[in-house]
């Protein structure tokens, strides 16, 4: 009895993982139950059973389901860093930059390879959108946030070579830009696949070139500028970011 005792006490030892990890661990173990069933319909017993760890353990962390819920939220921010970063500081000015960025994103919406953690972030996206959506606006932020520097100086550029029209307050190209970045952003979050279904898998490409010729005419390039940009897009290898 004495051995078989040591022997439990031993395999405790081993399970027994530090704090920051243990508090990694939960969030990882959280955030699929959180992302399918919502913060109402995910039960703390099923936490404390994707997690691996008692109920005593989980409030030792976290002393409600909704302090856990808010940790899960900043760690999927925590996913999204800024991916843009190093694309957009090597980028000048101009129309050649504006297309890059729109197939930058499109083609990352295309990606097959996509971290699951980051695809089950985008769920809890869409269901925090039907309710306060405080979250989701945050999340959105930071992924493009490198990105309005870059755009405002383009369109700058593009005006001042007379390649978008000039009689557009700021305020319109705002909304504009608004209307654009929200439609990627449903693309992102509806692709044209499923899992289940693969829709499009044959014309991923003209998918592709056809959603940047799209944006690039509806932020008012004109259609032979356009052509011409699409063909440098076509030149550009897929982007992993």
């Amino acid at each position: 009895m004495k051995a078989l005792n040591e022997r439990k006490r031993k395999h405790k030892k081993r399970n027994r993982l530090p704090q920051a990890e243990r508090i990694v661990s939960i969030l990882q173990a959280a955030l699929p139950l959180f992302a399918q069933e919502g913060l109402e319909g995910t039960r703390t017993s099923s936490l404390c059973k994707s997690a691996g760890i008692s109920v005593g353990l989980i409030y030792r962390y976290f002393p409600s389901k909704q302090e856990l819920f808010a940790e899960v939220l900043e760690y999927c921010l925590k996913l999204s860093n800024d991916p843009f970063r190093t694309a957009v500081s090597d980028l000048e000015p101009g129309s050649d930059a504006i297309a890059f960025l729109i197939n930058a994103f499109i083609t990352d919406i295309f990606l097959k390879h996509k971290n699951e953690e980051i695809e089950l972030a985008q769920k809890l996206i869409l269901r925090n959108m039907s309710a306060d959506g405080k979250f989701a606006k945050k999340y959105i932020r930071k992924k493009l946030r490198s990105l309005f520097p870059i755009i405002k100086t383009s369109i700058e550029v593009c005006i001042k070579n007379k390649e978008l029209p000039a009689n557009r307050s700021w305020k319109n190209w705002r909304d504009v830009t608004w209307i654009i970045r929200h439609l990627l952003i449903v693309f992102s979050f509806f692709p044209f696949s499923f899992p289940k279904q693969k829709l499009y898998s044959e014309r991923i490409e003209s998918l592709r070139f056809e959603s940047v010729r799209f944006c690039l005419l509806a932020v008012g390039f004109s259609p032979e500028a356009t052509e011409i940009l699409v063909k440098k897009v076509a030149k550009q290898s897929v982007l992993v970011i």
